[in-house]
């Protein structure tokens, strides 16, 4: 949609803070990860009185065969203005209003009070995945790209 240009340069520049991150170098790459013709991608992007947009959010909603209930993973933080924190729940009501009874948060990049105080536990088990960055400190601390 219209938002998509500022949406990309936003994630780009929010993304060159950190040493290891995905950057997207076209609207298209962009709109294959943060929108879908599924329909199970949703990104909300935060505009302020100017009409720029200063964050953005998105989760995946996986919509399993029974006995498992739809799942949402929040995939993407970037916080320019916003409290990380109301992304977050902003994010969790939205996905709670898409039909999903659980949610995960696939962020290395928050702040661990942040994620206690929402009632999400560290997912250990992802930072296994990467094989040459075991540390949690040095994912949250330095990389950042969107995790499915």
């Amino acid at each position: 949609s219209e938002d998509v240009p500022s949406a990309l340069a936003l994630v780009n520049k929010w993304s060159s803070q950190f040493e290891i991150s995905q950057v997207f170098g076209n609207e298209e790459e962009f709109l294959h990860t943060f929108m879908s013709p599924t329909g199970n991608v949703f990104t909300y992007v935060v505009v302020d009185e100017s009409k720029s947009i200063t964050d953005l959010v998105m989760y995946v909603l996986i919509r399993n065969d029974f006995p498992l209930l739809p799942h949402a993973n929040i995939c993407a933080v970037v916080s320019t203005r916003s409290p990380v924190k109301q992304l977050i729940m902003d994010a969790m009501v939205c996905a709670r209003r898409n039909g999903s009874q659980d949610i995960s948060l696939l962020q290395f990049n928050v702040e661990s009070d942040i994620l206690s105080s929402l009632s999400f536990a560290p997912r250990e088990f992802i930072a296994s995945n990467f094989y040459n960055l075991r540390y949690h400190e040095i994912l949250r601390t330095k990389c950042w790209f969107p995790l499915y």
